[in-house]
């Protein structure tokens, strides 16, 4: 049961946009179960078919099964289509107020079953499979109708007019107890189907809240995940240059290293912008970070141009490189290669025209499994080397 007045949870849900949505869902759950019985109505008429010769009066009831098979077909019918039309709230309506009627009919259908009984006698096993069966076929359908107020009223009138004259010819040969008997029927039955009503209306309120919370709980998660993704890029990347940084790295060394094959070759690779604080000094800040920027482009272009490469942002104007080394590849090569494509001057408009750069490069080859803490230590003080040797070069560590 709902917590709270399930009256107080329905002003909530209208005070939104909710009645039209409890109308819709529950037309949708009342077709549905409807088409979801229609095998079982149709397997309770051929017992009924089976039985009929045992009947006192089985043309009757035959044709009371031959209307009964109608409407199963113009159920599935209706009921489909209110399934698929259960968005248009007019058409929704007009469709719901057909089935109502149908299941009216329906019900009233099951109880004239008893005007084929022997009241005189009725104690024959067809007659009372057939009571049995009419029983559970009132009660599912009275559950059918549960999802709407008009098809449960016309399930409850069909019903009781249905019995009403098998009642009526039973008072005029033992008295006025069938009448009681039927009285006390209809009161049962309207207590048990308003019963059935208010847990399928609390059904309804409860599944409406699910899908709600539900819809709310994926947006959240996508937001979640996307402030997540943005913390980790922030986290994992140069706002400057647009390149990883030294963490992001680090973990795509280490994922690298659990794929490759051992005894793979790799150059590390660290390089710095020569006179970089001259560059700072004279020209300003502002055309340091061009230059830094720059090089953050040169270097995507250079991932991009080849497999197994990766490029970060050390820290300050140093750079750290990894490229992976085929079987005949040189590592001056390479390293040339990537002194050349970071001289070419920058065409940002803030970049002085007589500014030139240049880098010095170090480099450590690297065979996996290798530490990257060693590596770059090596790389690094094959940097130093090539500052010393007049710099805009590369010197191999040994």
């Amino acid at each position: 049961m709902l917590p709270g007045s399930r009256y107080s949870r329905l002003r909530e849900i209208e005070g939104s946009d909710g009645r039209a949505m409890v109308i819709r869902e529950m037309n949708r759950q009342f077709a549905t179960r409807e088409l979801m019985l229609i095998r079982s109505r149709v397997f309770a008429l051929f017992i009924v078919m089976y039985v009929l010769p045992d009947l006192q009066r089985p043309m009757m009831a035959m044709t009371i099964t031959i209307f009964q098979l109608l409407g199963v077909l113009y159920t599935r019918r209706v009921a489909q289509d209110l399934l698929d039309s259960v968005d248009d709230r007019e058409e929704a309506a007009r469709l719901e107020r057909n089935l109502s009627l149908v299941t009216g009919f329906v019900a009233f259908l099951w109880a004239a079953f008893f005007w084929t009984f022997s009241y005189s006698a009725m104690r024959t096993p067809s007659e009372f499979m057939l009571t049995l069966i009419i029983g559970v076929a009132t009660v599912l359908l009275l559950m059918e109708a549960a999802y709407s107020t008009r098809a449960f009223v016309a399930a409850i009138i069909g019903a009781s007019l249905g019995i009403l004259p098998a009642a009526a010819a039973l008072s005029s040969q033992i008295g006025f107890a069938p009448t009681f008997a039927f009285v006390l029927f209809a009161v049962v039955m309207t207590v048990f189907a308003h019963m059935i009503q208010s847990q399928a209306r609390r059904v309804t309120l409860l599944q409406i809240q699910h899908e709600r919370l539900s819809r709310r709980l994926a947006q959240a998660n996508m937001a979640l995940k996307s402030s997540l993704g943005k913390m980790r890029t922030i986290a994992h990347s140069d706002p400057l240059t647009g390149l990883g940084n030294r963490r992001w790295f680090s973990e795509q060394i280490a994922d690298l290293q659990q794929k490759a094959v051992l005894g793979t070759r790799f150059a590390v690779i660290l390089f710095d912008v020569d006179y970089f604080k001259r560059v700072n000094d004279q020209y300003g800040h502002d055309a340091g970070d061009a230059v830094l920027i720059h090089l953050g482009r040169q270097l995507r272009r250079w991932e991009a141009e080849g497999p197994h490469r990766l490029a970060a942002r050390w820290g300050g104007e140093e750079f750290v490189t990894l490229v992976r080394l085929q079987i005949g590849d040189c590592v001056s090569t390479v390293l040339e290669q990537l002194r050349v494509i970071l001289a070419v001057p920058g065409n940002d408009p803030i970049w002085p025209a007589e500014l030139h750069i240049s880098v010095s490069l170090g480099c450590s080859e690297a065979v996996t499994p290798f530490d990257l803490h060693r590596e770059i230590s090596r790389a690094d003080r094959a940097l130093y080397l090539a500052k010393e040797s007049g710099r805009d070069c590369y010197r191999v560590a040994a």
